[in-house]
């Protein structure tokens, strides 16, 4: 129902009853109005919260996968180019190990941070694994997805300081393009991973597969 200031609404639960008077047969009408709004705002929060990763506020793993998947429904009809990026924090085992849970927890939440501003509202981001993160976009061309990779390697470069001490992470990137390196998730998943271990074998924090 809109609101007085006619810009705003707000939820109503709308019960009626049909009756007859037995006096004169007539038929009435009873309407019973509720404001459910905070219920539909609970609604709302629950939904939210199904979709997201608790920890980092980004899609969890099922919801990345689904939107991914829809995305490349969609748009293998209109011939389009996408880009699939794995990354993950290096070595981020010693930083639990190091420095305890509650700041590994911080680090995740930081890189999450970071990771969602180096992409647009419309672009997929999620949280796939412990310290593994998916990003889904439309991609011009391998040029724009190779500077693209450069970006997040030097954005998500970061220096913490905790209690137990201060320390650097790092982010590897493995990429794989859509179509040319496959139409699905898991085939897009199973190509970036591939780059992924090519990237933490030769150190370089990057690598795209590409057909040649």
């Amino acid at each position: 129902m809109i609101s007085g200031d006619g810009k705003s609404y707000y939820w109503l639960r709308i019960m009626a009853r049909i009756f007859v008077l037995p006096q004169d047969r007539s038929v009435r009408l009873i309407v019973y109005r509720q404001n459910i709004d905070a219920e539909k705002s609970r609604e709302s929060l629950l939904s939210a919260q199904a979709r997201l990763d608790p920890l980092t506020g980004l899609y969890n793993k099922t919801v990345t996968e689904n939107l991914i998947g829809e995305a490349l429904t969609s748009g293998a009809a209109g011939d389009c180019r996408y880009a699939f990026f794995i990354l993950d924090v290096d070595n981020f085992k010693l930083v639990n190990d190091d420095f305890g849970h509650a700041v590994g927890d911080m680090v995740l939440r930081e890189f999450s941070a970071e990771l969602k501003r180096q992409f647009r509202e419309k672009d997929i981001v999620g949280r796939i694994g412990g310290d593994e993160f998916a990003a889904f976009l439309l991609a011009p061309d391998r040029d724009w997805v190779e500077k693209k990779a450069r970006a997040l390697s030097s954005a998500l470069r970061k220096s913490f300081r905790s209690d137990a001490g201060d320390f650097s992470i790092s982010a590897s990137i493995g990429i794989a393009l859509a179509p040319e390196d496959g139409t699905d998730f898991a085939a897009l998943y199973k190509n970036a991973d591939a780059a992924l271990y090519q990237t933490k074998k030769r150190g370089d924090r990057k690598s795209t597969r590409l057909n040649s």
